[in-house]
């Protein structure tokens, strides 16, 4: 309910206003108690750790489900791969086999590597302090084909080459994938 300028009597509109809209007179104010102090703090102390918390499971969930935020499947070429979509399957007609002419600008397939995690880093060479390429992870389960094998170094890793310049490790104690040689 609305109250009244002391000074001049003026139905006031608010009762939150500072002066009065007639005279000018400055109005009394609610004072402030020590309880109404603690008790916004307190609301503003709990919204600021509740922020937090959410901010950290966030974070938590980026690093540990990189794929849940936009990660793109990766082909060895190192380009993001296409929608795949089932197709129903067809009995293929009979085509006469044709031995291809192997390449020599192409590099030879020598097996396949298949990650067994998902946050497995692509790197430009074959050591942990070669740079993390862009998208940095591989899809763990899909298979790759390994165009070379470089290990193990020092640190135990054994490295496969599944691209152009593009290198994955595995560490026999950790088991980060499965390689698979060809023909095998």
């Amino acid at each position: 309910m609305a109250s009244k300028c002391p000074k001049c009597g003026e139905q006031l509109p608010r009762d939150n206003m500072k002066y009065c809209p007639k005279c000018g007179e400055q109005l009394p104010q609610p004072e402030i108690t020590e309880d109404v102090i603690e008790e916004k703090v307190s609301i503003v102390l709990v919204l600021i750790i509740v922020l937090l918390l959410m901010l950290l499971v966030g974070l938590g969930v980026y690093y540990l489900k990189p794929d849940w935020f936009g990660g793109k499947d990766v082909v060895p070429g190192g380009e993001p791969s296409a929608e795949v979509t089932p197709t129903p399957e067809t009995t293929p007609s009979p085509v006469p086999e044709v031995t291809p002419t192997p390449d020599p600008a192409q590099p030879s397939v020598i097996g396949t590597f298949v990650p067994n995690i998902s946050n497995l880093r692509r790197r430009s060479g074959h050591s942990t302090s070669a740079s993390v390429l862009d998208p940095q992870w591989v899809v763990k389960g899909q298979m790759y084909d390994v165009y070379e094998v470089y290990g193990p170094d020092a640190a135990g890793y054994t490295w496969y080459r599944i691209g152009e310049d593009v290198w994955v490790a595995n560490n026999s104690s950790s088991d980060y994938g499965s390689y698979t040689p060809r023909g095998q």
